[in-house]
């Protein structure tokens, strides 16, 4: 199978770790012929350097800000199957699909609950051909990440994605089940991007400063793992709270590193890979509102609901303040506590590399061919528009690429 990726940047986010772990099984194949195409340089930074290394040891990598150099070369490479992260590479994708690979069978994975059907925020052309993709492309050509994605997209689209496959999140499990664990309890962690729709950093904060409060024979700590566009904000708002003795940021976290981490760790608190690497290491986690503006949990990641939902808000499910959760644990035995590591490594079996991947290639030899409808002026328009709002986020103005992924409650 002749296969192009396509993504944003090189970095160390959720989709890159993603990335890292398809062409980790999929390169270990007789029959793969696997590229990467980046839209962007990485950033020059120890994290997106590493990322890269192991990319090109693995597959080819191109970006698309090497026109000629890139294009010359993509084009004789005759793939079978374009797969796109996110709505850029998308676009991109759709764009290399009319000129390069009329052949090609262009599909997308989708890894938000909002990434093509945001209604909050600024008006925009990008926002109109987000939703025109998401309607144009076959269904069998979508892969969701979880069923509360799915439907939050079949619902604002008013279109039925029955036929799109379920294509979860993977991670190594393997990997974190060697972990060994020697929990401190007084250890809570967060791993992830500072960013708005990440609300619960701010209120774990809170929630810390009660129940060191209320109950500062628990002694509790709250270590956050990541860096993002808010990260002055949390630790302004730390400093403000006074909280800066028992909540730390850390900063990036190399992903080879993940296991020192997840070695003492009492409790996890978060959504997405991160917490699924650590539910497989047997550490309990609790599952996040994304956003929220109240503190609460839907519970623990055992708790849930199959249909692989990682978080965000998930329509007529039970929320739990996160510091009666968090009490409820301290409350548990030994034994207990035991019980409910083991059972968050079972439930994290379901999101294995080697199970997710077989579906992913099962799935992607059922997509449909099409016939790219998008225009040359739709295409130019996007990408002006794309220049205008990144301008605009530069200069503090509320833009529709920073707010799609803040869709509150009543929006659905």
């Amino acid at each position: 199978m002749k296969i192009l990726f396509v993504s944003t940047r090189p970095g160390l986010a959720g989709v890159e770790t993603l990335i890292k772990r398809m062409i980790s099984y999929l390169s270990s194949l007789n029959d793969m012929d696997l590229t990467i195409l980046f839209i962007t340089k990485r950033n020059d930074d120890e994290f997106s350097n590493e990322f890269v290394q192991f990319l090109e040891s693995k597959c080819d990598i191109y970006y698309g800000v090497d026109l000629l150099k890139t294009y010359r070369k993509l084009k004789k490479k005759n793939f079978e199957y374009v797969y796109a992260f996110s709505l850029f590479p998308l676009v991109f994708s759709l764009l290399l699909g009319r000129f390069f690979f009329q052949k090609a069978k262009i599909c997308c994975g989708v890894y938000h609950p909002l990434e093509y059907c945001w209604k909050h925020g600024p008006k925009s052309y990008i926002r109109k051909l987000a939703h025109k993709l998401i309607t144009f492309l076959p269904a069998e050509n979508i892969f969701f990440m979880s069923q509360l994605t799915k439907e939050k997209h079949g619902l604002y689209m008013t279109r039925d994605f029955s036929k799109s496959p379920l294509i979860p999140i993977m991670i190594d499990n393997e990997r974190f089940k060697k972990v060994v664990r020697k929990p401190n309890r007084q250890k809570i962690i967060s791993i992830g991007k500072i960013v708005n729709f990440r609300t619960y950093m701010f209120q774990m904060v809170d929630v810390c400063c009660d129940l060191r409060k209320n109950h500062p024979e628990l002694e509790i700590e709250y270590h956050i793992y990541g860096d993002g566009p808010l990260q002055t904000k949390l630790s302004d708002y730390i400093q403000i709270k006074r909280a800066d003795d028992f909540v730390f940021l850390k900063g990036l976290l190399s992903y080879d590193k993940l296991e020192t981490v997840f070695t003492d760790a009492f409790l996890f608190i978060g959504c997405g890979t991160a917490m699924l690497e650590a539910t497989a290491s047997g550490i309990p986690a609790l599952v996040t509102l994304c956003p929220s503006h109240q503190p609460y949990t839907y519970g623990f990641f055992t708790e849930i609901d199959n249909g692989y939902n990682l978080g965000g808000p998930i329509p007529d499910a039970k929320a739990y303040p996160f510091y009666n959760k968090i009490l409820e644990l301290y409350h548990y035995t030994p034994k207990e506590y035991q019980c409910l590591q083991h059972l968050s490594q079972e439930k994290a079996n379901l999101f294995s590399t080697e199970k997710v991947m077989k579906d992913f290639i099962t799935k992607l030899k059922e997509t449909k061919s099409i016939k790219v409808e998008i225009s040359l002026f739709e295409y130019t328009t996007i990408i002006i528009s794309y220049v205008f709002w990144k301008g605009m986020a530069k200069i503090g103005v509320e833009s529709i690429l920073s707010s799609r992924y803040c869709e509150e409650d009543r929006a659905f």
